[in-house]
């Protein structure tokens, strides 16, 4: 672990870091690395995607292209007939947050730069601007308002326009909300970017194009089921030959090696959690400024047991990207397993304000946290979210809602697809709650509650 935090700055009592630089290769703050970075990754990116138009993997024999080359590429920029004097420092700061989020490349076209070429080879959606705007609203106040266009077709893929505020001070608080709502919508991994992406990439393509495997690894975790983990775990394998070194791709695949572990999906010999750490650990050493590998340490750590070592990543993880909802909301069920519910509902509570429609796995917490928390009615107003959700600790909240709702009919049915899809679990539940490292009076109470409501559900 002291390896993987080699120069980890010390952190506050409530576990807090300072905030960290941008990435080198995500976002770049002076204008000449920009415009390297910019005719980098368009250079690239039509060799890249030349060689996309056929599905065999790049050649050993040849140096692949930067992986960055696949992934979508975004400008921010402030709109030139804004009258607002702060509209150049809103922008940069909206840019500077989106920097820090993973796979996608964030550029600055400055006045004094010619804008970038679209390359022809690029697909429509993989270049795409951000324009920020403000109108005066009245009384000082003034109105910000926010569009992701794509750069070769200029259609509207995403509009926001956002409530007044002072223009001075005062309205500082408002701005920084307005920061940080833009650049989550727009850069999380289920967010507006990546969302228009998916449109755009087949489970075909994903098998040959690094950025794809990623996506597949993300898109895991809305399905939650066995097949897209063997899609993605396969998908990233196989592209780890052609690009060892891609922190990303070890970061999703270390996720994927602990739900084996956790879920019993696809087995293969060996220690899945060792090969989660030993995955996590690459990631961090690969990418030391990405967030995504330390949030994947912490997950990696804590199935281990080793809690010191995942708060420790955790807070790196924090301060590299503090508005990126999958990092929140994971850190959130983390302290849920360990037993601070109360912490954990907190984290969990920040991150669907920020993502509306999160997957099924944060629902599944935040209803698990108000569960031990005594909110017994609140819990079960969420679980209906997790209706048809194939995730096993998902599954068995909806029998335990069904149980507290004493509606039978719902209860059998939930509980026939528990043991549809997770025949070894549903017989045991307490082996799924000690893979994940649930503490033991945790574990031990939801056990309980469970078998108490298959006992009831089991009535006639």
């Amino acid at each position: 672990v002291a390896a993987a935090h080699p120069a980890a700055p010390s952190h506050a009592p409530d576990g807090t870091r300072p905030a960290a630089p941008r990435r080198a290769g995500s976002g770049l703050s002076r204008r000449g690395l920009l415009a390297v970075g910019a005719s980098v990754v368009v250079a690239a990116a039509a060799v890249a995607w030349s060689a996309l138009r056929w599905p065999a993997a790049t050649s050993p024999a040849t140096p692949p292209v930067p992986p960055e080359s696949f992934y979508p590429t975004l400008t921010v920029e402030a709109d030139a007939g804004s009258a607002y004097p702060g509209i150049a420092t809103v922008t940069s700061r909206i840019r500077d947050a989106i920097a820090r989020f993973d796979d996608l490349v964030v550029v600055e076209e400055a006045s004094d730069m010619a804008p970038a070429p679209v390359q022809p080879n690029r697909r429509p959606g993989w270049d795409l601007s951000l324009k920020v705007s403000a109108t005066p609203a009245g009384d000082g106040a003034i109105r910000l308002a926010a569009r992701l266009l794509d750069r070769k077709d200029q259609r509207l893929v995403w509009s926001r326009e956002f409530e007044p505020f002072a223009a001075g001070p005062a309205g500082d608080e408002a701005r920084s909300t307005v920061i940080r709502v833009v650049a989550s919508a727009v850069a999380q991994p289920y967010g507006v970017i990546h969302a228009h992406v998916r449109t755009l990439l087949s489970r075909h393509q994903a098998g040959y194009d690094p950025f794809g495997c990623v996506v597949a690894g993300l898109d895991y975790w809305v399905s939650n089921d066995r097949k897209a983990h063997e899609d993605a775990r396969g998908c990233i394998s196989e592209r780890l030959k052609t690009y060892p070194t891609f922190g990303p791709l070890h970061a999703q695949i270390a996720y994927l090696h602990l739900e084996e572990f956790r879920q019993g999906y696809n087995p293969l010999p060996g220690d899945a959690r060792a090969r989660a750490l030993d995955s996590a650990r690459s990631a961090v050493r690969h990418r030391p400024a990405s967030a995504r590998s330390h949030q994947s340490l912490m997950a990696a750590l804590f199935a281990r047991g080793d809690l010191d070592g995942a708060w420790r990543a955790a807070a790196d993880a924090l301060a590299l990207n503090p508005n990126d909802t999958e990092i929140i909301a994971d850190i959130g069920s983390y302290r849920v397993m360990s037993g601070d519910f109360e912490r954990g509902l907190d984290y969990l509570d920040r991150a669907i304000a920020l993502n509306p429609a999160p997957p099924a796995w944060v629902m599944t917490f935040r209803a698990m946290a108000l569960y031990m928390l005594g909110r017994l009615d609140q819990s079960s107003a969420m679980v209906g979210a997790l209706e048809g959700s194939s995730y096993a600790p998902a599954q068995m909240a909806l029998v335990m809602g069904a149980y507290h709702a004493r509606n039978r009919e719902d209860g059998k049915r939930h509980l026939a697809m528990f043991r549809k899809q997770h025949p070894e679990l549903s017989k045991d539940p307490i082996l799924l709650l000690t893979r994940m490292n649930f503490q033991d009076a945790t574990a031990a109470r939801v056990v309980k509650d469970f078998n108490a409501a298959v006992e009831w559900i089991g009535r006639q």
